[in-house]
């Protein structure tokens, strides 16, 4: 996947310049569906992390999407938004792809356009603090 090596390289140039850079992925864009001209937001997050995702990114971007009318409400249980993708709970399962399938876990969270989710900030065992420099070996 050309996005992910695009990530990589500038992960790796943007922490060769600044050790304490904190490098974001670019926001998953919640689309409800997959098709031939969009994918889900989940599913193109597993793929990313099948191309090579883990350590590229210091926290993943998201899209909090809120057009659900109720932020807390769970997946799926209002009859007008259907599909997941259209809950703020969403975050929660984007992490959850996070703490799976990153090997080694990396990543801090997720990050919406608003800032730092704190819901999303649980670090996985082993991963950086954002906060503090990457240690060298």
């Amino acid at each position: 996947m050309d996005y992910v090596r695009l990530l990589r390289g500038a992960y790796q140039a943007a922490h060769a310049a600044d050790p304490n850079i904190i490098m974001l992925s670019a926001g998953l864009s919640p689309t409800g569906i997959t098709d031939a001209h969009s994918a889900d937001d989940l599913e193109y997050l597993k793929w990313m992390y099948r191309a090579g995702l883990s350590g590229s990114f210091d926290a993943l971007g998201v899209n909090a999407n809120a057009q659900a009318p109720e932020v807390a409400a769970p997946l799926g249980s209002l009859k007008d938004f259907p599909y997941p993708s259209f809950y703020f709970r969403r975050v929660e399962q984007l992490r959850q792809v996070m703490s799976t399938m990153a090997t080694p876990p990396t990543g801090s969270g997720c990050w919406s356009r608003a800032g730092p989710l704190t819901l999303c900030l649980r670090r996985t065992r082993g991963s950086q603090s954002p906060n503090r420099p990457k240690q060298t070996t």
